[in-house]
């Protein structure tokens, strides 16, 4: 209507009754899920001091394309620790390394309630992917829908036999989109690793940046911190997956304990891969028993809920 001035929440004063409350349900339902986007900003640790909110009601956390370290990401896995409604924490391509990974299995085990992690193309080796899938395993009911954790273009040597073992020891799916998806898992386990054989062994570094975030094209093309400018890489042909696979020797292919036992990813380890695996295992077979307990718990409950109400 000509004239007709809108109200704060998007409607007109003088709809009716039911219009309105259908209009404030909407809009309650839109302030809940809030979104903390801090993205291709060019953050450092020391900017995570000043860029954190006191608010504790965010759902999506997203500081992907920054740079951060071990004090950044204290930071930040003290800020998402205070989030009790936290579902989706995007973290790739943030240069996160090996021994970053302690500080990001605190969080796992302190929020079961995550559901995506997005770690992709950074610098995490073997040690670093299997404590984070440990710290979900133990902190993780088994009951809970799998965590969505994106661990591809990293520095994990032998990934594909790292999976393969993962699988058989723990609680890890591959997923499988025929008896998968993103909320359920079709073998009941507690982690989702997609695309996790898709490894590079380079840290990711920005590869097309927004120009408008930069004052200056100029400062951009000298700007350290984004690396050599795409137009003065060195452009070779590009191979598919099939063709480098076949001038691949089997000889070649390192299994990921042996490149861990001789320092690969860039980063040695204190244990590895193997030590780690024995010292988890009984770890494992005891979070099996507590799996195998908290199952017969609920049959339990079932059965007796079903008397009750025979009883009725």
């Amino acid at each position: 209507m000509p004239g007709a001035a809108f109200g704060s929440n998007g409607f007109m004063p003088r709809a009716s009754p039911i219009c309105r409350r259908f209009v404030r349900r909407v809009d309650r339902s839109a302030e809940m899920v809030r979104r903390f986007v801090r993205s291709h900003r060019r953050l450092g640790d020391q900017d995570m001091r000043s860029e954190l909110p006191e608010e504790d009601d965010f759902v999506l956390v997203d500081l992907s394309w920054n740079f951060f370290g071990h004090e950044g990401l204290s930071l930040i896995t003290s800020f998402c620790q205070r989030q009790w409604k936290l579902q989706i924490l995007k973290l790739h391509h943030c240069h996160i390394k090996d021994d970053c990974a302690e500080v990001l299995g605190g969080l796992l085990m302190k929020n079961p309630l995550l559901d995506e992690l997005h770690l992709s193309h950074n610098s995490i080796a073997a040690s670093g992917a299997l404590y984070l899938v440990r710290a979900v395993e133990r902190g993780r009911a088994l009951h809970q829908s799998p965590l969505w954790l994106r661990l591809e273009h990293n520095r994990i040597e032998g990934a594909k036999d790292l999976l393969y073992d993962l699988q058989q020891q723990g609680s890890v799916c591959g997923f499988h989109p025929r008896r998968c998806n993103a909320r359920s898992c079709g073998e009941n386990r507690k982690i989702h690793l997609p695309y996790f054989t898709h490894q590079d062994g380079q840290s990711a570094r920005p590869t097309s940046p927004d120009r408008s975030d930069v004052s200056d094209a100029s400062s951009y093309e000298r700007d350290p911190w984004w690396g050599q400018r795409i137009d003065d890489l060195p452009r070779t042909p590009r191979r598919t997956d099939a063709a480098r696979n076949r001038s691949r020797s089997a000889a070649a292919r390192p299994s990921y304990r042996r490149a861990e036992a001789e320092g690969g990813g860039g980063v040695r380890p204190c244990l590895s891969v193997r030590e780690l695996l024995a010292w988890e295992e009984e770890l494992m077979a005891r979070q099996r028993q507590l799996d195998e307990m908290e199952r017969r718990a609920l049959a339990r409950q079932e059965a007796t809920q079903a008397r009750s109400l025979h009883r009725r």
